[in-house]
């Protein structure tokens, strides 16, 4: 059992971590002792990707108070999961999407990149959702699709974000009974915000929330 999580630790730069565990409630422990990605960036919300060939890959968010448009960046990792090799792929930008806006904090404005979470519809297509901010400043799950189906895309933004409740930081599973369910944190602020699950319907690659 595998889980991806960041940690940041004063006079190091915020870094994603790959833990272990030989049940899904733990306890966890750090495969290596330091941050799978690389040191010198801010980096968060890493997440583990197999792709067609069977490699693994560590996908994961440049933060944005870093470099302004916050990106979604993949690096390949080692068979054993224990080392990245290579350099950092840019998979996409927060402000290519048409319905993500600006944000401002500590004096920088920029666009937000959070949690991708890769899909595979029933049609093949491979999408990614993602969270960021909307014109109007509510957090929101955005859809961006590969067009070549593959990690590399190049990917391609819906115009529209899946939700409008001020939720994001996104996942897709199945329940017992094979349905489909998104959960996500809603609203996006202190003390209201909770985990929500919906169950999402799938027709021809576009996705819906039930609510």
């Amino acid at each position: 059992m595998l889980h991806v999580h960041h940690f940041q630790r004063s006079g190091r730069k915020r870094g994603t971590s790959i833990l272990e565990a030989s049940h899904p409630a733990g306890p966890f422990t750090p495969l290596v002792n330091r941050a799978a990605t690389p040191a010198n960036m801010m980096a968060l919300d890493g997440i583990l990707y197999i792709d067609e060939k069977g490699a693994p890959w560590l996908v994961y968010c440049h933060e944005w108070l870093e470099v302004t448009d916050g990106r979604i960046l993949a690096q390949r990792l080692a068979p054993d999961l224990k080392a990245v090799k290579g350099k950092p792929v840019e998979l996409l930008r927060a402000g290519t999407a048409p319905w993500a806006g600006p944000i401002k904090s500590q004096g920088i404005e920029g666009y937000v990149t959070d949690a991708p979470f890769f899909h595979r519809t029933k049609n093949g297509e491979l999408l990614m959702l993602w969270s960021s901010f909307t014109k109007n400043g509510k957090y929101a799950i955005g859809v961006a699709r590969s067009a070549s189906g593959q990690l590399h895309g190049p990917w391609r933004h819906d115009p529209e974000p899946l939700n409008t409740d001020d939720g994001g930081h996104s996942m897709l599973f199945r329940d017992f009974n094979g349905q489909l369910r998104i959960s996500y944190h809603a609203p996006n602020t202190a003390p209201d915000t909770r985990v929500r699950i919906y169950s999402v319907e799938e027709h021809n690659g576009k996705l819906n929330i039930i609510q």
